[in-house]
């Protein structure tokens, strides 16, 4: 009982690392779609619209081009082969819904999208093809967001151990003298960020294209953006609406080749050496390295700094952040520490590395708003002790914030709740002011393609080795587009040959191999495998389609709320009375070990409770040198509690023995007259008791 309680003490929420799961989806119903692109008849005739055809229906948005999430600052860097780093290149097109449906919408090439929309009233998801089976097409993926289906690894989020060191008097009175000269503004309103992609992320998501590479994270931080903004998160201490609270990219980090240098995030080595002792490398090693290494520069430049990876470890965790709170220093705005230290980092792995294949975008967008949400103050929703924010499925499911958040099955799934929000506007309310910014319009030389731009190479920042576009945002003679614009175009401003390999057969999507035709830099739809060719979780193909288990019967995917049921396949479908009810199918085979259920992972048909972090998150905690001072300094109380237990035991066993083996004649008088109860396993049996 005694190293429970001490334990207990020491496992506080700043302490102690606890893990959030997010189940890794794999596609239920993959529909691949031709997106055909309607223009304004007025110049600069931007797109106005996109439609294609789904499961028999015309889908049309209405959409109009928006500058996204960018600071009038932005700029992008590539670290190349030699070193050397040029200005950030890439042509971007973001585009919002104007009609009654809701859309976030970035174009990757021509009839190639990802994002997000809706559509009579149901949430849909778009993801270019290369994300489904690696390779460049003019095709892209639709997929309900009600569709996804579990993998059998689930995705693990954490929130990082208190590595932050505590906040010397200096820096408090910096903080407050700051905030009683500034005066609150509505207009500050956006976080910068600094998002860095190493060169697994470049290579396996970038395909090695600068173009492909910041045109993901751009839409990638649109649709982040898109749940934060249109949350009301209250008023500050002053009275001040926090509305319309946001991100904004301010400098976009490409990691073409690997460093070559011991313990960085970027290093290709498969292991991280830490006290002598390689160990292979994972989100928290990551997180650390990422800390380290970006604390040596660009110090207080951002509200936070993201990494993205997709480097292929072997772990069920996907990503990590510092928690922000009032009394420790990691999160939005941290100030840097006496050891030269910023804990404004987060990581995220864009690949699940058990199963050999990238997130789709409704994965990215949850655990990145998941660790965000850490970032800007909250924890999981358990933390708390108010149960509405951990409301049942019929009530609209789990917030993006619970430790057990679902893949985007429910409502919920993408909002903070109420237990969130108000930690979020304690934080909002102290530190805004100290690094948010307001929005500001951008213009040519940014590297960013507006209104009136046919491309643009960040003039500012670019070292003129590539010239398909000119200073002034117009493409060069003869140039049919730009390889650092165009994500099909080759170096010499032309289309890639005849034959180049554009999208590889993939099992998931049930697609074949498509080829270059040369005259185009589109790449040509492919064709679909043989029918009833075998797909993800027990399905089958059927032209083009992977057809699950569930939609095969005609029902949907879900997961059984009951813990004795959740390991079993479930379906759900709608009752008489209209009732949606998820029940296990009968003669289903029971979901294999590693299996998302309803409290943790399933385990020979059981699901089983993971509660392995909290004391190796701590454990490891003490392995860490460096942040032993931050551990003592957040955890004073506690531990002045425990060495006055290690001073005070020792001393009265002693006491306790000695008196229970002096004979009684020789007890002190005082002693004597006192009335002892100390009793032996022996004495216990006889009920014992000296008194005079």
């Amino acid at each position: 009982m005694l190293i429970h309680f001490l334990l207990s003490l020491l496992a506080t929420p700043g302490l102690a690392s606890e893990t959030a799961v997010i189940e890794s989806p794999y596609l239920q119903s993959l529909h691949t779609v031709r997106v055909s692109e309607h223009r304004s008849e007025v110049p600069p005739n931007d797109l106005s619209a996109v439609s294609f055809h789904l499961s028999g229906e015309r889908i049309y948005l209405e959409v109009e081009r928006r500058r996204g999430t960018f600071h009038h600052n932005y700029r992008s860097t590539f670290v190349s082969s030699n070193g050397s780093t040029s200005g950030g290149i890439h042509s971007l097109e973001i585009y919002h819904g104007t009609g009654d449906n809701w859309a976030v919408l970035t174009r990757i090439s021509p009839g190639v999208f990802v994002g997000a929309f809706s559509w009579k009233g149901k949430d849909y998801h778009m993801d270019p093809s290369f994300i489904i089976n690696g390779s460049m097409t003019d095709d892209t993926v639709v997929y309900p967001v009600e569709d996804l289906i579990q993998s059998s690894t689930p995705s693990n989020l954490t929130y990082a151990p208190v590595l932050e060191e505590a906040p010397s008097p200096l820096s408090i009175l910096l903080r407050l003298a700051r905030k009683r000269r500034q005066t609150v503004s509505a207009v500050k309103s956006r976080c910068s960020l600094e998002v860095v992609a190493d060169h697994y992320f470049f290579t396996m998501v970038g395909h090695k294209n600068q173009a492909i590479s910041t045109r993901y994270i751009a839409g990638l931080i649109e649709r982040v953006n898109a749940i934060f903004i249109k949350i009301d998160w209250g008023e500050d201490n002053d009275g001040m609406p926090l509305t319309n609270m946001g991100l904004s990219i301010k400098h976009i980090l490409v990691h073409e080749i690997p460093t070559n240098e011991a313990n960085h995030y970027n290093s290709h080595s498969s292991t991280f050496l830490q006290h002598n002792k390689e160990t292979p490398w994972d989100v928290p090693n990551l997180l650390q390295s990422f800390t380290r290494v970006n604390s040596g520069r660009n110090r207080n430049r951002y509200c936070l700094r993201l990494l993205l990876t997709a480097r292929p470890v072997n772990t069920s965790v996907r990503g990590m952040a510092y928690v922000a709170n009032l009394s420790k220093s990691g999160g939005i705005c941290a100030d840097i520490q006496p050891a030269g230290l910023q804990y404004n980092t987060l990581v995220v792995n864009v690949f699940d590395g058990t199963a050999s294949r990238l997130l789709v975008t409704r994965e990215v967008d949850l655990i990145i708003s998941h660790e965000m949400g850490h970032a800007w103050g909250a924890n999981h929703d358990e933390d708390y002790s108010k149960e509405d924010c951990k409301p049942s499925f019929r009530d609209g499911g789990l917030f993006i914030m619970h430790a057990h958040t679902l893949s985007g099955y429910d409502e919920n799934n993408s909002k903070f709740s109420n237990c969130s929000r108000t930690a979020i506007r304690e934080i909002l309310s102290d530190r805004r002011d100290n690094c948010f910014e307001a929005e500001r319009v951008s213009s040519c030389g940014n590297g960013l393609v507006e209104e009136g731009e046919e491309c643009d190479e960040g003039g500012r920042f670019h070292d003129g080795s590539n010239h398909c576009c000119t200073h002034e945002c117009t493409l060069i003679p003869k140039a049919k587009c730009s390889p650092l614009n165009d994500p099909c175009c080759s170096p010499t401003c032309d289309y890639h040959v005849k034959g180049y390999e554009c999208q590889q057969m993939s099992i998931a999507h049930c697609t074949n191999i498509s080829r270059c035709t040369g005259t185009s830099a589109k790449c040509p739809a492919p064709g679909p495998v043989v029918d009833g060719t075998s797909c993800v979780e027990g399905g089958s193909c059927l032209n083009g389609r992977c057809i699950s288990y569930c939609e095969r019967l005609g029902k949907k995917n879900c997961m059984c709320e009951k813990e004795h049921e959740s390991c079993l396949r479930c379906c759900s479908s709608s009752t008489d009375s209209g009732e949606s009810l998820c029940v296990p199918v009968e003669g289903a085979p029971i979901l294999p070990d590693g299996f998302k259920c309803i409290i943790g992972r399933c385990h020979n048909s059981t699901c089983i409770r993971d509660n392995n972090d909290i004391v190796s998150q701590f454990f490891g905690q003490l392995s860490d040198r460096s942040s032993w001072w931050a551990l003592i300094s957040s955890n004073l109380v506690a531990l002045l509690i425990i060495v006055s237990l290690c001073v005070y035991l020792p001393i009265a066993c002693c006491i306790t023995t000695r008196d229970n083996d002096m004979p009684v004649s020789k007890l002190p008088e005082t002693k004597q007259r006192q009335t002892t109860a100390v009793y032996t396993p022996m004495q216990m049996n006889n009920q014992v008791v000296f008194s005079q």
